[in-house]
């Protein structure tokens, strides 16, 4: 996986975050992958973070 990935939408990003989720919850997480994994979803989180701000910031001013 990589850090930048072209075309990514907040659904798809979600989709991905809760799938290492899942994955780190129920099953056998691989060990020799965490350290991607644990990159890959603090950029997820970012993305998303960032995206529902951009949001927040659209919606505030409309409401002003």
């Amino acid at each position: 996986m990589t850090k930048e990935t072209p075309q990514l939408n907040y659904t798809q990003a979600m989709a991905e975050l809760t799938a290492l989720v899942k994955k780190w919850e129920n099953d056998q997480p691989d060990l020799s992958n965490a350290a991607a994994d644990l990159e890959r979803a603090a950029f997820l989180v970012k993305y998303c973070r960032d995206y529902l701000r951009g949001v927040e910031r659209g919606v505030e001013e409309v409401d002003v």
